[in-house]
């Protein structure tokens, strides 16, 4: 996570404390956008629109490869 807001501060030029995200991935799924404000007042909503975009794009694909998975055991159960 560190690595992310790292990468992100760089990019955008923000002035993000890390400590402020001193917490794991859970924690930080259950943020909502006044809470990444509270921490970064100026970039906090960026750091949110990122993360969320970030973690939709990891929840579709991973959702997306169990469906394919399943329908693969499916297809093989059927020719068997």
């Amino acid at each position: 996570m560190h690595q992310w807001l790292e990468t992100i501060r760089v990019h955008h030029n923000l002035d993000i404390e890390l400590d402020r995200f001193d917490m794991n991935g859970k924690a930080l799924c259950l943020m909502n956008i006044d809470m990444f404000v509270k921490r970064v007042p100026v970039g906090g909503k960026l750091l949110y629109r990122d993360f969320r975009t970030r973690l939709y794009t990891a929840v579709y694909i991973e959702n997306t490869m169990l469906r394919s998975l399943k329908h693969m055991q499916s297809v093989r159960t059927d020719t068997h």
